[in-house]
């Protein structure tokens, strides 16, 4: 067990690798040798003389913790704004499966946090990670939500670019109502093009508070070449995702 800090968000992470059994002594750390998650149509053709499948087969050396904590720095705001859409409070566990090609294979909530809509939201946000070809790992990761707090979804320099909007595709789906609707954003820029305001307009001209929640996390960072005008796609609930087009050909107001 390893304590971990990454941008306030890590608590603890639990890992083990995926060719071996949890040790006993961890019992919270789930075991990873779940085939259904670890194989794919190729390597489940593989059987030991036992008649299971074989675990894929390493396609590098184990992540650090450094890679780790750099690749869920970039999802930690779309883990926020999905909280934050339910005003969402406490510690949510999840169990995150990585494969040996670097994919995001599963990704479990427990806790009282499991089968809710933020679940659902978190799952799809994580999924979107890759890592470099590994030796397949499982890991516990917990993330806090407190009202109020809100993560810039910029990078280390506190950037957005358009490529980080899109990140907020899963929690902006959560916006959705019963019908599918068009929603039109403008960014407001400062003479140092720092985003200050963040304006959702629905198509009968009212505010959309909800979009503007999700997209809160942008305020204060700096616009990468980030278009100032956009449309936000929301289907009706149960969509995935949301849809992000920008209207702009390049950022500034």
């Amino acid at each position: 067990m390893r304590a971990v800090a990454a941008c306030g968000t890590v608590l603890m992470v639990a890992i083990v690798a995926a060719t071996g059994p949890a040790r006993s002594e961890q019992p919270d750390v789930p075991k990873v040798r779940v085939l259904d998650e670890f194989c794919s149509p190729f390597d489940c053709k593989k059987t030991r003389s036992d008649g299971l499948a074989r675990p894929p087969e390493p396609l590098g050396s184990a992540l650090t913790q450094k890679e780790l904590a750099a690749e869920i720095r970039k999802v930690e705001a779309g883990v926020d704004a999905c909280g934050r859409v339910v005003n969402a409070s406490g510690t949510m566990m999840t169990n995150v499966v990585i494969h040996v090609d670097g994919r995001v294979t599963s990704v479990n909530v427990t806790g009282r946090f499991a089968n809710t809509p933020v679940a659902a939201c978190v799952l799809k946000t994580l999924k979107s990670m890759r890592f470099r070809g590994n030796a397949g790992l499982s890991l516990r990761y917990p993330f806090v939500f407190r009202p109020g707090t809100i993560r810039g979804c910029g990078g280390d320099e506190k950037k957005v670019n358009a490529a980080a909007l899109q990140q907020l595709r899963a929690p902006l789906a959560l916006c959705g109502g019963a019908q599918a609707s068009k929603i039109s954003v403008r960014f407001a820029l400062d003479a140092g093009d720092v985003i200050f305001k963040a304006e959702a307009q629905q198509a009968s001209g009212a505010r959309d508070p909800c979009v503007e929640r999700v997209l809160a996390c942008v305020l204060g960072s700096v616009a990468d070449d980030l278009p100032a005008r956009w449309e936000v796609g929301l289907e009706a609930h149960g969509s995935a995702y949301a849809t992000l087009r920008p209207l702009d050909p390049g950022g500034g107001n």
